[in-house]
């Protein structure tokens, strides 16, 4: 099944993505402990279905206790995805707590054996999935804080995913059965995710936060382009790799010319900007991908 997510570009921005969400699979994956296990995950799988009776997506229900099994279910996603399926992954179970501190974020999920699962475990079998999707996951975290699932992205690594989708904060049972049900009755039943994500915080009064790759890639950018690429910051960092070649024997003429290189390399955010975006989006693999994701460092931080 294909959807179109909202575009949140405006008229005057010049790069643009593919907004159709492809998916023909939803696994439902429940890790709840005594009391809530089976009241939110498996009637989730339950209503989906019922939203999808007649077409072609197929739902999956997984309990599971402890990391093992969570890594066993993802990695028969994973199977399944570079087998030609297009999964969506729905996570029931309680986040674990933010330390204290206004900056503080969630590591990641508790599960119902009481282990904690780091984001960072769970980033590879998402990459692998996003991969073999050609960069078509969308992943649904239905915990308190699942937004937060969004700091398991680093500079350096590849998208997760096409959308990350999870509530802001802590969150009441209520409200977050009201946003899954609203979000997946909307998307199976009018085709349309930018619609769908639209009803769901409509319903919880913008309990939900959307992240998608593209959002996530220039946040990325930004983030690294203002702390790491100023004139000070390069200095700083170009002048650590002349004292390492200087304390290795090298002569004043050569640490000069190494200090020009590396303040020129330092200095080029389009190289920089190239180069992950081929990274991120798996444009390197799949070079295709770049025509759902025409993106340059002209169009998004020098116009407009």
């Amino acid at each position: 099944m294909t959807s179109n997510e909202r575009n949140t570009q405006s008229p005057l921005e010049r790069w643009s993505v593919d907004p159709t969400l492809r998916f023909n699979r939803i696994h439902v994956i429940e890790s709840l402990n005594t009391g809530f296990a089976g009241r939110s995950g498996r009637r989730l799988a339950e209503e989906i279905e019922s939203f999808a009776t007649g077409g072609p997506v197929k739902v999956a229900y997984h309990p599971v206790d402890g990391k093992d099994l969570l890594r066993a279910v993802l990695l028969a996603i994973v199977s399944e995805a570079q087998a030609g399926y297009f999964p969506v992954i729905h996570i029931e179970a309680h986040g674990a707590h933010r330390a204290a501190g206004r900056a503080s974020t969630s590591p990641g999920l508790e599960l119902a054996s009481g282990e904690v699962i780091r984001w960072t475990e769970i980033a590879p079998f998402l990459i692998e999935i996003n991969r073999a999707t050609r960069l078509r996951l969308l992943v649904y975290v239905a915990t308190c804080f699942g937004a937060d699932i969004a700091t398991l992205v680093r500079p350096t690594d590849r998208a997760p995913a096409r959308m990350l989708i999870g509530p802001k904060d802590s969150i009441s049972m209520g409200v977050l059965e009201t946003g899954t049900n609203t979000f997946y009755r909307s998307l199976l039943q009018k085709g349309d995710g930018g619609q769908a994500l639209r009803e769901m915080n409509e319903a919880t009064n913008n309990a939900f936060f959307p992240f998608s790759a593209e959002w996530l890639f220039l946040q990325i950018l930004e983030g690294y382009f203002n702390e790491h690429t100023t004139p000070d910051q390069v200095a700083i960092r170009a002048e650590r790799v002349v004292a390492h070649i200087v304390l290795n024997g090298a002569s004043w003429s050569r640490a000069e010319m190494a200090r020009r290189q590396m303040h020129a390399f330092l200095s080029d955010r389009k190289m920089v900007f190239d180069t992950q975006y081929r990274h991120f989006f798996f444009v390197d693999l799949h070079p295709e991908i770049s025509e759902r994701f025409r993106m340059t460092f002209e169009s998004c931080f020098q116009e407009g």
